[in-house]
């Protein structure tokens, strides 16, 4: 049998920039500030301009961005925070941590993201937008920022998997108030362990931020600021940050590459296969993952398996199907975001794939009929 394709493998990713780790290892050995420090604010600032934002907070993870991001904003205490249901719950679970409740918007069937339609018929309901642009691909931003706008909903804007995806020169988590990222090793931007940060153009809102993720602090053990909590970046993976950050736009093109191959694949089986709709643009998907839906995601998955591709699905249960949700979540129709659900398989796709691998993947593909 034909070596195992891997649905990602980041430790060959590490291999590549081993040398470079063990010096910045080094450094810490000999006595570097581990938490916050020097290493924190140079990749804060290194990431905003990377993004072209003004400001960058670290914080310990993607979730807590989000979290912290509703915070900032007084999203809190039965606040109305529109968002979708296919897109893992990170969201949702963010929200309940604040006090607030989910206002759930359907997705658009060929993107997977957000319907600005839907979107508009709850906006005046709601306080937040919370948009997370999926898989890697922005979502119709224009459009949700526009209905935001004349309703007076501030948009956050969920970049966990859209590191550098952008659109007319505007980068994922530049376009609405707030941006959160995610750092998880898995992202195209990845640490060693989690990690996340929030990006804005809002100064006063970045200072709340600062200030919430450790403790609530105005001044060292003053707390003042409500719903305050530890969640600090750790020095050690600012620095690592730091490190990938300088090889990521060369990562993105790679995944953008082998997204295109794949895609073109998926053409020659008609609807068999169909991959997220690209963007309107050549940049503004960066392929975190490359999902396609099908009619009969058993019989797909079993024929990958055959060839031994790895799969996954992303994501199997939507937020209103989640037990632990099910308790603050508003029940509103969603057809397309169930039928998104049962018909997703997510396919490898990730810089280190080699061209053997690439090319097994497409036939693969091809051979599904």
């Amino acid at each position: 049998m034909s070596e195992f394709v891997p649905l990602n493998d980041v430790s060959r990713d590490l291999r590549s920039i081993e040398s470079a780790l063990q010096d910045l290892f080094s450094r810490f050995v000999a006595g570097r500030s581990l938490v916050m420090g020097e290493a924190v604010e140079a990749f804060e600032s290194r990431f905003a301009k990377w993004n072209d934002s003004e400001c960058c907070v670290g914080c310990a993870n993607g979730t807590d961005a989000l979290e912290l991001a509703f915070r900032a904003l007084k999203a809190n205490d039965g606040a109305k925070i529109a968002m979708t249901a296919n897109a893992g719950g990170y969201a949702a679970h963010a929200a309940a941590a604040c006090g607030a409740n989910p206002v759930y918007v359907d997705v658009d069937p060929d993107t997977m993201l957000m319907d600005p339609r839907d979107f508009e018929r709850v906006a005046a309901e709601t306080d937040v937008v919370c948009v997370t642009h999926l898989y890697g691909r922005l979502a119709a931003m224009d459009a949700i920022v526009s209905i935001a706008r004349a309703h007076n909903v501030r948009v956050v804007e969920d970049c966990a998997q859209a590191h550098g995806a952008q659109r007319n020169g505007v980068k994922a988590g530049a376009f609405g108030d707030i941006g959160c990222f995610s750092f998880y090793p898995t992202k195209n931007l990845g640490a060693l362990g989690d990690g996340g940060a929030i990006v804005t153009d809002d100064q006063d809102l970045a200072n709340a931020v600062r200030r919430l993720r450790q403790y609530g602090w105005t001044d060292r053990f003053r707390a003042e600021l409500p719903g305050g909590r530890n969640s600090r970046l750790d020095a050690l993976q600012a620095d690592v940050l730091s490190l990938r950050l300088t090889q990521l736009n060369d990562r993105n093109a790679r995944r953008r590459a082998i997204g295109l191959r794949l895609a073109a694949a998926c053409a020659s089986v008609g609807r068999r296969l169909s991959p997220q709709r690209p963007g309107t643009g050549d940049q503004d998907h960066v392929y975190h993952l490359f999902v396609v839906q099908t009619d009969d995601r058993e019989a797909a998955q079993a024929h990958m398996k055959e060839r031994n591709i790895g799969v996954g699905v992303h994501y199997p249960h939507l937020d209103i199907a989640q037990p632990a949700l099910s308790t603050f979540t508003e029940e509103r129709p969603l057809p397309n975001s169930l039928a998104v659900s049962n018909r997703i398989l997510t396919l490898p796709c990730f810089p280190e794939l080699d061209e053997t691998e690439i090319q097994r993947v497409e036939d693969s593909i091809g051979s599904f009929r």
